[in-house]
């Protein structure tokens, strides 16, 4: 409900301030893969979210765009791969070769449960990164 929610809002900025929105980013936070034989409802949600949008832009809604979610998992063999973190600098690199699926693609994203150390030691301001919090935002064990 949360996208019910935000496209409510945001229709009525538009009403209020008199704006025509032409494009309007619904976001992401869709539903992932995590759970084993749980298939994430997507088209309840892209349904929700189309009948919202043109309920509250009375028939005439904005383009809607979202962010790409995150798509099938990828189960090909395992290949080595190197990682390197977000600055590719020599000591953004993971530790070692990590087995990966050979079937991965420039643009995947990764999931790691435990970064550790090496998420937080090599955190500066110096690439523009900023500081880091650190937050439990789910726990993987049943």
């Amino acid at each position: 409900m949360a996208w019910d929610a935000y496209l409510r809002a945001a229709a009525e900025i538009c009403r209020v301030s008199g704006v025509s929105a032409r494009r309007l980013n619904v976001g992401g936070g869709f539903p992932s893969h995590r759970r084993q034989a749980e298939r994430p409802q997507l088209d309840a949600i892209f349904a929700l979210i189309g009948r919202v949008a043109q309920e509250t832009f009375e028939g005439n809604p904005p383009a809607l765009v979202c962010e790409p979610g995150r798509g099938e998992p990828r189960c090909g063999a395992p290949r080595d791969h190197v990682v390197f973190g977000p600055t590719c600098d020599s000591v953004d690199r993971l530790p070692g070769d990590l087995p990966l699926p050979d079937d991965m693609e420039e643009g995947d994203d990764l999931i790691f449960a435990g970064m550790g150390a090496y998420s937080t030691a090599t955190n500066t301001r110096f690439n523009g990164f900023g500081d880091l919090s650190i937050a439990t935002v789910m726990s993987l064990a049943q």
